[in-house]
């Protein structure tokens, strides 16, 4: 009977966090099913596409908190994305732009995507009704 007491507990908590980590599997995949979109789109310069992806207004923020937000109509999305793209990721001592790092990243790592977030260089990602959507960038 002691053994029960200690084993169903045991086995509660092993399935709990083995829900969890199949959760976190499931939203990396899923927003890397989306990743491999978006970085098609934005390689192949279609920033039609890019637009389809993005939530209107795009929110862009300076690094500091005092930084006042900027919004991005979609009308004025074409000149925004390409110095977007032109920024540095911060990443690396070495200078690597968003337009290199999105070339570089076929898959983005599981630890930059949460249930409904995935911060990725200067880009955040939410996932609004089911579906991810690009909704804010860092700038320097």
């Amino acid at each position: 009977m002691a053994i029960n007491s200690i084993t169903k507990p045991l086995a509660f908590i092993v399935l709990i966090i083995f829900c969890i980590d199949s959760f976190a599997v499931e939203s990396a995949s899923d927003f890397n099913n989306f990743w491999e979109i978006f970085r098609a789109a934005v390689l192949a310069n279609n920033t039609s596409h890019v637009k389809a992806l993005t939530k209107f207004p795009l929110m862009i923020k300076g690094t500091l908190d005092e930084d006042k937000t900027i919004l991005i109509k979609e009308a004025d999305f074409d000149s925004a994305i390409e110095t977007l793209l032109a920024q540095d990721t911060g990443l690396r001592k070495k200078p690597q732009t968003m337009s290199q790092f999105i070339k570089e990243n076929k898959v983005i790592d599981d630890s930059l995507i949460t249930k409904n977030e995935a911060v990725v260089g200067n880009f955040r990602f939410i996932k609004i009704s089911g579906n991810w959507y690009f909704v804010s960038a860092y700038t320097e």
